[in-house]
């Protein structure tokens, strides 16, 4: 046989690389061997992702519970100014309330101010102790345009009663008109008996001023004044001192007035006779006539700068014993007639702040009662009855 000379070279380069690289090398790349099926590749595991490392102090856990703190101090942070925020927001609620009350109250007191602050105020007495009385007039409100110094005259003071021993009489309080005198011994200080000037003549049921102060009047009749059987005064005149200031200062203080009559009307018509007045008859401040059975009433009404007198034919009276009574108040002329209004009238306005001390007058020089009217009894009172 015949032998190649390149053949033996190769074979030696073969057996030269088979004991250099070992048999545990994959025959992948050596392409599979005759007489087996190829392998199939192995599943590998996913390769975990890096944990990324935080800046600052420590590792791992550490730097985890640095986060954690951050958070925490961020949500405090948040808290914080939520609350900052509600807070101004209230107190904005609130200064918008304050000045919204501010202005409702400077509204209020605008209005309040636009009405009448008049106010009068009765003290109390007793024999040990009093409080006492209280007035203003508020003149703007009114619409009077008057000075400062206009004198305002508060009201009496109200007597609760005349001592220990006082049963609770009629004479501590106000009497209805012609009521019966108080025969109450512990009431004599409170009601005391009139002084007539006079002894011939019993006026002592002629005439009452009903107030709640502790006053006495006189009773002065001239010389033709005469008293019938009854009590009655049918001629002359019979004057009233001693209270004219009283009456004065009641009559402005209160606004309102009432004067009661008990008569005994004469059947035959008659003159005109003056039955009750004060001051001089061409300028009275009031003033009761009957002519014809007819009863006509003077009032001067208004300020002491502007006062005014109106005449106003009031009532028809019959014949006979009867009680008339006229009032005036709030601008309203009333004539009663046995307790029952008969006559209203609206022609009589204003206050009586024109009137002065001024005494009272029953009957006239000319009075004739029994062809006109006798009188039994007068009543005179400021205060509502």
């Amino acid at each position: 046989m015949r032998r190649l000379p390149g053949l033996s070279a190769a074979l030696s380069a073969c057996a030269l690389a088979a004991s250099v690289f070992p048999a545990s090398v994959s025959r992948a790349e050596d392409g599979p061997e005759l007489g087996r099926p190829p392998e199939e590749p192995r599943p590998t595991a996913p390769t975990p992702a890096p944990v990324p490392k935080i800046r600052g102090k420590g590792a791992g856990v550490d730097s985890q519970s640095d986060l954690k703190a951050r958070v925490r101090r961020l949500e405090r942070l948040t808290e914080e100014r939520l609350e900052s925020q509600r807070d101004s927001e209230e107190a904005r609620a609130a200064n918008k309330m304050s000045r919204a009350v501010n202005g409702e109250l400077k509204d209020i007191a605008h209005a309040l101010r636009s009405l009448d602050q008049s106010f009068s105020l009765r003290g109390l007495q007793s024999k040990k102790a009093g409080t006492a009385s209280s007035a203003y007039m508020d003149w703007r409100a009114k619409g009077i345009d008057l000075p400062r110094s206009a004198r305002v005259v508060p009201p009496p003071p109200r007597y609760l009663g005349c001592g220990p021993r006082c049963p609770g009489c009629e004479a501590c309080q106000i009497l209805p008109l012609f009521a019966p005198p108080c025969d109450d011994p512990a009431c004599a200080e409170v009601a005391p008996a009139p002084l007539a000037a006079s002894p011939e003549l019993d006026l002592s049921n002629l005439f009452t001023y009903r107030t709640e102060a502790r006053i006495a009047w006189k009773l002065l009749p001239d010389a033709s004044a005469r008293i019938d059987e009854e009590g009655c005064l049918v001629a002359g005149m019979v004057r009233v001192t001693a209270i004219e200031e009283r009456v004065a200062l009641e009559a402005q203080s209160a606004g309102r007035w009432t004067m009661g009559l008990d008569l005994v009307v004469a059947d035959a018509s008659a003159p005109r006779t003056v039955l009750l007045s004060s001051g001089e008859e061409k300028e009275p401040q009031f003033l009761i006539a009957l002519e014809d059975q007819t009863l006509s009433v003077t009032l001067r009404t208004g300020t002491a700068e502007k006062p005014k007198t109106t005449t106003v034919p009031l009532m028809k009276l019959a014949s006979g014993a009867q009680q008339v009574a006229v009032t005036y108040a709030d601008g309203k002329l009333t004539g009663w007639i046995n307790g029952e209004p008969v006559a209203a009238s609206n022609l009589v306005s204003g206050g009586l702040e024109c009137w002065t001390a001024r005494s009272i007058v029953i009957g006239s020089p000319r009075f004739d009662g029994m062809a006109s009217a006798r009188i039994r009894a007068v009543v005179l009172t400021a205060q509502s009855e």
